[in-house]
């Protein structure tokens, strides 16, 4: 794909917690963060058409989902997910909004569940940062809005973005915050 994005490099992150503030949990919570460096060939110059990243968002989508649901353990293990991105400081927002918002998720959807059983919007934040910006990936319940699963992963590549570089963090989680007791709102 004449224009696109590179993948540089893949950062896994995971994480099961077992106990919080001091209560074990009945069952452990399981977050999974995937993070592409990806060169930004935009980076430096306005071009009108970003149209290239569209097709290099989807196969995204499914290179990184494929890796979050085979490390969750399955489809059928995935209950919240969320995107999120950062664009090194001589790009453009919209460089790394439409990777995130063009064909992301329907990538990522081939694994973690269509339309018809992952029901609600897969979240997202992008942002404009140097080196290092900690990337905040909110997290929703796949199958319908409950706040019990509403929730953020946290992750950050210490040497990346570079100024003409971009990162994209897709992730999936096994379960709602510990210890959620969120009361059903009206």
């Amino acid at each position: 794909m004449e224009n696109a994005p590179t993948v540089k490099r893949i950062v896994i992150f995971e994480e099961e917690t077992f106990e919080e503030k001091g209560r074990k949990l009945e069952k452990s919570v399981r977050r999974v963060a995937v993070a592409a460096v990806l060169s930004n060939p935009y980076a430096g110059k306005y071009v009108s058409d970003l149209s290239a990243l569209v097709p290099f968002s989807e196969q995204l989508g499914k290179r990184l989902g494929k890796i979050v649901v085979d490390r969750l353990g399955g489809m059928e293990k995935v209950d919240t997910y969320g995107k999120a991105g950062v664009v090194g400081e001589d790009g453009e927002l919209d460089h790394i909004a439409v990777i995130l918002h063009a064909k992301l998720a329907a990538g990522y959807r081939e694994y973690v569940g269509s339309m018809d059983t992952a029901k609600e919007f897969i979240q997202s934040t992008e942002v404009i940062g140097p080196m290092g910006t900690p990337l905040y990936i909110p997290m929703r319940y796949k199958h319908k809005y409950d706040s019990n699963y509403i929730d953020t992963v946290r992750v950050s590549i210490p040497d990346a973005p570079k100024r003409d570089e971009m990162v994209v963090a897709i992730a999936g989680g096994s379960g709602p915050r510990p210890l959620s007791r969120m009361p059903p709102t009206p």
